[in-house]
């Protein structure tokens, strides 16, 4: 009733503040649907990457298969001025089911720690699965923090087997001990001891 009693400029002002914050409205909507705004999004070919250590959000976001490190640093909130970017790839592709760790300046994280996200980390080579993990300070593959790439170069686990050791991660928690990876189906007392001298939990 107030609207009709309105005059005419008076009207259309209104229409106008309206259509404003319906505008307003769904863009906040589309970025929310689209995970900008959001750590997380359903469906798709997104997947979950878990983003600690010196940034101003840690989180977990829900990346997309272009995104990179710097991206998903960004999507964090951005590095904390004492975080040591040096000895990251920012130019490296998410991993999905990893922790993206940034250090600060003068921490003594090993590579196991930073994972196929450190600035000196190689791939291993396609079908390499017999050896041991990437190079950690150790020789070590971190299986807390390992992801798929570097588990599948262990003894007797190949791309599936890596894979469920990271859902019982994502699932149940780290590893206290080693042995608690005779829990991830597939992996039996014989795996188990291949694996033994390969793997740590730190």
């Amino acid at each position: 009733m107030m609207f009709h009693s309105l005059d005419r400029p008076a009207k259309v002002g209104v229409l106008a503040l309206a259509g404003v914050l319906i505008g307003a409205a769904a863009w906040v909507g589309y970025r929310h649907l689209n995970g900008q705004d959001v750590g997380f999004a359903i469906g798709g070919d997104r997947f979950p990457v878990d983003v600690a250590g010196a940034v101003r959000k840690p989180r977990v976001i829900s990346a997309r298969p272009e995104m990179l490190v710097l991206d998903a640093i960004e999507a964090a909130g951005g590095e904390t001025p004492d975080a040591d970017l040096g000895r990251i790839n920012l130019a490296a592709e998410l991993q999905p089911n990893t922790q993206l760790y940034i250090p600060v300046h003068g921490e003594s994280a090993g590579e196991e720690r930073l994972g196929p996200y450190a600035s000196g980390y190689q791939a291993p080579p396609p079908g390499g699965s017999a050896g041991p993990g990437p190079a950690a300070a150790d020789g070590k593959v971190n299986i807390n923090t390992a992801g798929l790439a570097q588990l599948d170069t262990l003894p007797g686990i190949g791309p599936v087997k890596a894979q469920r050791i990271i859902d019982y991660r994502n699932a149940v928690g780290r590893f206290d001990r080693v042995d608690d990876l005779i829990n991830v189906k597939g992996i039996g007392p014989k795996t188990l001891e291949q694996m033994r001298a390969h793997v740590s939990i730190n």
